[in-house]
């Protein structure tokens, strides 16, 4: 049996309703589009985000990694979608020492061509 102590656990839910962007709980009527799964404990930061990763959500994975472990780590294996401004996003992360982990692997292209255009 494995105890981890200090952990915390939290979702945040972000759904589109005509043009504006709700960040909380999902309520009826509103299609979820993305997902962030928070673990933290003393040492680690993992948030595991799920569905469309559009730009105007990058504050609010920001404000997700603020507060917590040091060691950060974003866990893409649910991403469906991402657009340019997540890349870069993702880029900054990733020169920030955070952590991507199951990388879709059209984005983990998109990540290496955009920072090949950089250069």
């Amino acid at each position: 049996m494995s105890h981890r102590i200090g952990l915390t656990a939290t979702t945040i839910v972000a759904s589109k309703w005509g043009g504006a962007t709700n960040h909380g709980l999902r309520t009826g009527g509103m299609q979820e589009m993305f997902r962030i799964e928070k673990d933290c404990d003393r040492v680690v930061t993992r948030l595991r985000l799920s569905g469309r990763l559009e730009s105007d959500l990058i504050a609010s994975i920001r404000s997700a990694m603020s507060d917590c472990a040091a060691q950060k780590i974003l866990d893409l294996s649910e991403v469906t979608l991402v657009d340019l401004g997540v890349v870069r996003f993702l880029i900054r992360c990733e020169d920030e020492g955070i952590e991507l982990v199951q990388c879709p692997p059209y984005v983990r292209e998109w990540i290496l061509r955009e920072r090949a255009e950089g250069e």
